[in-house]
């Protein structure tokens, strides 16, 4: 209080003098916390203005990440992307080759094509912890493929691989973290991109951990300057094709607009070729045991962790 105090006295001072003092000969003098002074030359003050704090922007390898009071900073874009809005790479769990569009780039996200199967999701070449998920090693005896694997490695980390070091896919715990320590707000139209999805907030009362605020009013009082990061309901990646194509888009997403898929570093280990997922809908936030497909595309928010 005492530093507003002695700002807010400049200023009036300034205001008072300015008619009388030739500006060369007054400053406008700050006090800080730590015993340091800032001045300013009346000269080079255009205006002095009250505004909310805005902490300066954090980067790490050129990618900008906050500080969300978790046990890892978070970036503000998804792997592959230049704004927060923006989806950024779809990319298959454990693969390091982020895919935007599967038509220009001949990515269809099934498991024939997949970096670690056989053809099937009956045989996996890596990350297998159960015998039935393997492929065949020795055909004589039927024993099949099992690595024990269950968490991504440096070497498939695709977080890893754009961002550089220090940057990392997130574990399921650390993706319960985020959900079960923000609070989180729909919007239909972040900052005017008319892209919907969750803003995540850095919480300002222990009390408002854990509140989601789907389609509804707001449960908590927050606004956009606020510490946060964005994401987008950029649904997911998969072949074209199938029986249900509804919700399958001219670009071959699914769900664009009305969920958003986020890998985690660990698989499903009670279905191997499946992987864990923060999992968005407009009325619902998971982080799903069970997963979804390892081939498929879907987005990744990398961690930073110093």
């Amino acid at each position: 209080m005492k530093n507003y105090y002695l700002l807010f006295l400049s200023v009036v001072l300034f205001f008072i003098g300015a008619s009388q003092l030739h500006a060369d000969d007054k400053a406008l003098v700050v006090y800080l916390n730590d015993g340091t002074r800032v001045q300013y030359l009346l000269s080079d003050v255009d205006s002095v203005m009250f505004e909310k704090y805005r902490p300066e922007p954090t980067y790490h390898n050129g990618f900008e990440y906050v500080d969300l009071n978790l046990s890892v900073k978070w970036a503000t874009c998804n792997v592959g992307a230049a704004e927060p809005q923006q989806a950024g790479y779809y990319i298959a769990w454990a693969d390091t080759i982020g895919y935007t569009d599967y038509r220009i780039d001949e990515k269809q996200f099934s498991m024939n094509n997949y970096v670690y199967s056989k053809g099937t999701d009956r045989s996996l070449s890596k990350y297998c912890n159960l015998p039935a998920y393997g492929y065949v090693v020795n055909e004589e005896t039927g024993e099949k493929f099992v690595d024990d694997l269950v968490t991504l490695l440096p070497e498939d980390d695709a977080a890893l691989r754009y961002m550089g070091e220090g940057w990392s896919t997130p574990t399921r715990s650390q993706m319960i973290e985020l959900k079960n320590n923000c609070y989180w707000q729909w919007t239909d139209d972040y900052k005017g991109t008319g892209i919907p999805g969750y803003i995540v907030f850095k919480v300002k009362d222990e009390q408002d951990k854990q509140l989601f605020s789907f389609r509804g009013q707001p449960k908590a009082t927050y606004d956009i300057d606020d510490v946060h990061i964005f994401l987008p309901m950029a649904g997911y990646r998969r072949g074209a094709g199938g029986s249900d194509t509804s919700n399958f888009n001219a670009a071959g997403v699914w769900s664009l607009g009305t969920s958003g898929n986020y890998w985690t570093a660990d698989i499903d280990k009670g279905t191997p070729s499946n992987a864990n997922m923060l999992n968005l809908k407009t009325n619902n936030i998971t982080v799903n045991a069970t997963g979804g497909d390892r081939c498929y595309g879907r987005c990744i928010r990398a961690v930073y962790s110093e």
